[in-house]
Parts: C-alpha cells; sequence; structure tokens
C-alpha cells in the first residue's frame, strides 16, 4: 500500500465544482505492526499550541480585568477621600455630582448595565451618609 492505514477524506471534483466529501478508514493490513502516521504528532504539536495561546489570551484578559478594577477601586477612595477632607459643615456633592461620577467609573470599569450604576450609586451614597455621620461627631 503506498499510503498505509489511516483516516482519510476523499472529495470530488468535476467540471470545476467540488462535490460532497467522504471521510473513510483504512486498516492496517493483517499481520503488519500498525505504524503512527506522521500527522498525529504535528495535529497534537498544533493544538497544544492553541491550547496555550488560549490560555495566554485568558490570562491577560483576567489581567486587564483586574487592572481596571484596581483603578476603579482608586478613584473611589480618592472620591470618598476628597469628600472626607471637606469637613462636615460643607454640603456634599450634588446628586448630578454623583451620577456622572458613577457614570465615569462605569466607563473606565467597562460595566453598561443601569441596574449595575444604580447600584454603585447608593453605595457611594451610603458611604458619603457615613462619612458626612463621622464628620459631624
Amino acid at each position: 500500500m503506498q499510503f498505509g492505514e489511516g483516516d482519510y477524506l476523499a472529495r470530488a471534483k468535476l467540471n470545476g465544482r467540488w462535490y460532497k466529501s467522504k471521510s473513510f478508514s483504512v486498516e492496517a493490513a493483517p499481520g503488519t505492526v500498525a505504524a503512527t502516521t506522521t500527522l498525529t504528532p504535528n495535529h497534537d504539536a498544533e493544538l497544544e499550541r492553541l491550547k496555550a495561546q488560549i490560555e495566554s489570551q485568558r490570562l491577560e484578559m483576567e489581567r486587564d480585568r483586574q487592572a481596571r478594577e484596581q483603578r476603579n477601586h482608586e478613584l473611589q477612595l480618592k472620591m470618598l477621600e476628597a469628600l472626607s477632607s471637606r469637613g462636615g459643615n460643607q454640603a456634599g456633592p450634588s446628586l448630578t455630582g454623583l451620577v456622572a461620577s458613577v457614570e465615569a467609573l462605569r466607563n473606565l470599569a467597562g460595566n453598561s448595565g443601569t441596574l449595575t450604576g444604580f447600584k454603585e450609586l447608593l453605595e457611594i451614597t451610603d458611604h458619603i451618609n457615613a462619612l458626612r455621620e463621622c464628620a459631624s461627631r
């Protein structure tokens, strides 16, 4: 046998048109030792390379997500520090200012859900109220 045992794909072309493909397998001849095909190592190596590439991309995406979360956290801390340094006598930020701040944070973090933004706004408002209570004591 010229090509030996293995899996093959037969394709037919007639008058410039391809027709259905048919895959088939050929077993080793009786009494012979089955040889490994040369395609398997290349195929396995390609699969491993692709798996490594996917894992690398996943790790990069995770690092990017963590960096966004860290920037978001730092911005929230700076905003709260600025509010607490004002003192308890001054009026806090307006609701419009809070909404604009939350929108800016969401844009940095890549979040687009309105419910998430509303929850963030409530959390920030709770933080501001707690700081005001601490400052007034």
